[in-house]
């Protein structure tokens, strides 16, 4: 009886009162350690049921469970084996303590980096979820360990820099590049955080609802809630970095404007201001996040802006006297760029109120004026003429002329900036000014233009995609002026818009449009260039054929037939029309194409050449042929006059023009017999009106006619 009352009395119990704690224990209360308290009082339950069961393996309890059973005592046997709820027990702990195992809080406790941190927050957060494959361990005790984790982030976030910077070093001590850094890092680890645990917050409310789990503290909030109301212990120091690093930009931009404003004007000013941090915040613990603390960091805050203000006072009375000596508006732009950084003050902007709104009208008036040029169009204002002067094609001149006008609006939209502040499309005084720049700028769209023109080429590509007549280099038309006379003209198959075109091409990609241009157009454009040189030269030769050819009579044509069938015959060569019975078509891609306008050309300057020889000894011809009707009745003059005939005659037989022969004998003797033929019976008839009339000449007397 007394062995049965020891195990049913102290045995049973003490093994209870163990195996009783995973159900019993609240999570530790939030604070400095809490998170490894949890972890030590799972990993010593553990320990501690381990001991239970090494004693009740030991041989003494086995000899006292045997006598008891041997002497039918099994209430208290049964009771020792089945009632403690040690396997149970040793259940969740072993489960809870596998889970906990694989979450890095160490890390966190033992990082000296901010980098460090981040890396154990984004560890932690992603092995919190590992929740779900844990039986024993639930969300409610999940819900406190996450508020354990912001806790200790805070304290270990302090710490840190409290050990690196002390109180107040992060604000007076570090310079600000070497702040800018430490500042990056924080935000990164800010933003780690927030993704992270948002992460985390996803995952609690989907597997909260899979489950249908219900908070025992708060049964009537839903896991959404529960979560957007854990208390986040890194929140107050989070508030206060960006406080502080909202108060380190503020005062990095005051001194740097001071210094630019009153450099020369002021040093003593300067120099307060920089100075100010380190009078107002000398005892301040600015990383103390306590009631008291956060009283002393506002009073030194308020302290800071009232030393401000007597700083601003200063710098709106150089300011006022600065802009009234301005002499005009550029003057008091340029003033207002150089203090720009200071009109976030709202004591600075009421200084300059009435300077503004002058510049403002100022303004006002450019873009109206802007507006009005764009509206009288680029085609009839004097820079299309300029520009066509210097060689600029349309369109790309349009877009020069765009790009002027939108760099204008652009510049003045920049000085308002400089004028009201980087908000001045928001601010009252500017809105409308900013909607009239919005609209000029919407309309100086120069990719509209663009696509205009690239459309109407594409049109024309698809219209004479299938012309056959693109290939030739030259193509006759009719250039007759009545239908009873009808005369065809040679010209170069290359139409000036297709110089225009590589011309446009060449100017849009040196403006920066090449991945605008259809690969169509670019092609077209490339092909146009080398044609270019070429259709250059054959027009260069038919204008200059053209030109020539009017100058040959019917009577002189013979003489330069040699010519004439040559140029026929190498212009034949476009059209296949051979004297050979040779195939020998000339295109555009031929790769003879450059040796035959080599050779048009200089049969062309040839035929130019024996047209001026031609030219020259035929006016000689003519005039001595005129001088053969007024020449005196002498055989000296007569001789005189056929012995000019015969040089010129003689000068066209050197230079082998061709049918010679057969030209004196059917033009030159003809208009020669025609001359003597008429002085011979003017003479004849002048001698029979003298002697009808008895009229003797006193120079030829009768006798002498006889």
């Amino acid at each position: 009886n007394e062995v049965q009352s020891l195990v049913q009395t102290q045995w049973i119990s003490s093994i209870q009162k163990i195996t009783n704690l995973p159900r019993e224990t609240p999570f530790p209360s939030i604070g400095i350690g809490s998170v490894m308290e949890e972890v030590r009082f799972w990993k010593s339950l553990q320990e501690a049921l381990a001991s239970c069961r090494s004693e009740l393996a030991k041989p003494e309890v086995a000899y006292t469970i045997k006598t008891l059973k041997s002497a039918n005592r099994f209430l208290a046997t049964i009771a020792l084996e089945n009632n403690t709820g040690l396997d149970e027990a040793e259940a969740i702990t072993s489960d809870i303590n596998a889970y906990l195992q694989q979450i890095p809080f160490e890390s966190l406790l033992s990082a000296r980096e901010v980098t460090r941190i981040e890396d154990s927050v984004k560890n932690i957060l992603s092995q919190l979820p590992r929740a779900r494959q844990s039986r024993y361990y639930d969300l409610d005790r999940l819900v406190k360990l996450v508020e354990s984790v912001t806790f200790t982030l805070s304290i270990q976030l302090v710490d840190l820099l409290k050990s690196r910077y002390k109180g107040n070093g992060i604000l007076l001590q570090l310079k600000y590049d070497a702040y800018l850094s430490l500042q990056d890092s924080l935000l990164q680890l800010w933003d780690t955080w927030d993704h992270e645990f948002m992460k985390f917050k996803d995952w609690f409310v989907d597997y909260a609802r899979k489950i249908k789990w219900t908070s025992k503290d708060n049964k009537s909030l839903t896991p959404t809630k529960i979560i957007d109301s854990l208390k986040m212990h890194h929140g107050a120091l989070r508030e206060r970095l960006e406080q502080i690093s909202y108060f380190r930009s503020q005062h990095e931009r005051l001194v740097t404007v001071f210094a630019e404003a009153l450099g020369d004007d002021d040093p003593l000013a300067v120099r307060e201001v920089e100075e100010a941090p380190f009078v107002v915040f000398a005892t301040v613990d600015v990383l103390n996040l306590g009631a008291q603390g956060s009283a002393a960091f506002s009073s030194a805050l308020e302290a800071y802006d009232r030393r401000m203000d007597v700083m601003e006072e200063r710098l709106c009375r150089l300011l006022r006297t600065k802009l009234e000596a301005a002499a005009d508006a550029e003057e008091l732009f340029r003033v207002f760029a150089r203090f720009n950084p200071l009109l976030f003050r709202n004591r600075v902007r009421a200084a300059v109120k009435d300077f503004q709104r002058q510049l403002i009208e100022t303004v006002t008036c450019a873009i109206t004026n802007l507006l009005s040029k764009f509206s009288e169009h680029y085609e009839t204002s004097p820079s299309a003429t300029m520009a066509s002067a210097r060689g600029i094609p349309p369109i790309s001149g349009k877009i020069v002329w765009v790009k002027q006008i939108e760099r204008q609006v652009m510049t003045w939209m920049s000085r308002m900036s400089n004028v009201l502040g980087d908000d001045w499309g928001q601010q009252l005084e500017g809105r409308t000014l900013r909607r009239s720049c919005d609209e000029l700028l919407a309309k100086l769209d120069v990719r509209s233009f663009l696509r205009s023109w690239i459309s109407e080429w594409e049109k024309e590509l698809i219209l004479g995609s299938n012309s056959r007549l693109e290939s030739f280099p030259i193509i006759i038309t009719d250039c007759s002026s009545s239908k009873v006379a009808i005369m065809y003209e040679a010209r170069v198959n290359m139409e000036n818009k297709m110089e225009l075109l590589f011309r446009e091409m060449r100017t849009l990609i040196w403006l920066g449009f090449e991945k605008d241009i259809p690969r169509t157009l670019r092609s077209l454009s490339d092909e146009a260039v080398n044609r270019f040189p070429y259709a250059i030269t054959l027009r260069s030769s038919l204008r200059s054929y053209t030109a020539t050819r009017k100058f040959i009579t019917p009577e002189l044509e013979p003489l330069l037939e040699k010519e004439l069938f040559s140029i026929r015959d190498v212009v034949s060569e476009v059209f296949d029309v051979t004297n050979n019975g040779r195939r020998n078509r000339v295109k555009w891609d031929s790769p003879s194409l450059g040796l035959w306008v080599t050779k048009l050309s200089q049969l062309v300057s040839h035929f130019e050449n024996r047209v001026d020889i031609l030219a020259r000894e035929s006016r000689k011809l003519d005039n001595a042929l005129q001088e053969l009707k007024t020449c005196p009745y002498t055989v000296i003059d007569f001789e005189k006059v056929v012995s000019k005939v015969q040089k010129a005659v003689d000068a066209l037989s050197l230079a082998g023009y061709s049918s010679l022969g057969i030209w004196i004998d059917s033009v030159v003797e003809m208009r020669m017999q025609e001359v003597l033929v008429g002085r011979l019976e003017s003479a004849i008839q002048l001698w029979i009106d003298s002697l009808s009339s008895g009229y003797i000449d006193s120079q030829y007397p009768l006798q002498a006619v006889h």
